[in-house]
């Protein structure tokens, strides 16, 4: 077993400097290699969640405007379609008054008419009256002149 031992103790006597070297190697490489290389990602990854974050809140920003200009435009729309409204209301009223002149007018008119012919019907109906009792007089007179 002492044989065994020693054997084991002169392997890692002689592993010890391999094993100090890969320390010295580990360490190395970690301050000349991995440590600015971590810094380098680092850095890159602050970076590319720093634009990230820029380019979200730049989104964020866009639909709020998006939104307050939707909602100014529905107002807008909203204006004009009682705009319209109001104007459509007004030119319906304003037919309606032009409506109500011309048939005032017109019934003016017509009853000027009728009194007009009223008045006609009645001067015809007194120069036929008056024609009549002429035409009589001279029919009368024309048959006692022809029996007598």
């Amino acid at each position: 077993m002492d044989a065994t031992l020693n054997a084991l103790a002169g392997i890692l006597l002689k592993g010890l400097p391999t094993f100090i070297l890969f320390l010295l190697l580990h360490f190395y490489l970690r301050r000349m290699f991995f440590t600015p290389i971590e810094k380098v990602l680092q850095q890159r990854h602050q970076a590319t969640a720093g634009a990230k974050k820029a380019a979200r809140e730049s989104l964020d920003a866009a639909q709020a405007q998006a939104r307050d200009f939707e909602l100014k435009l529905d107002e807008v729309r909203i204006k004009l379609a009682q705009e319209r409204e109001a104007t459509r209301k007004g030119w319906i009223a304003n037919q309606a008054t032009r409506v109500a002149e011309a048939r005032a007018n017109t019934e003016a008119k017509i009853a000027a008419g009728k009194t007009e012919l009223l008045a006609q019907a009645a001067a015809a109906r007194t120069s036929l009256g008056a024609e009549t009792d002429r035409l009589a007089d001279e029919i009368a007179n024309s048959v006692l002149r022809r029996t007598a």
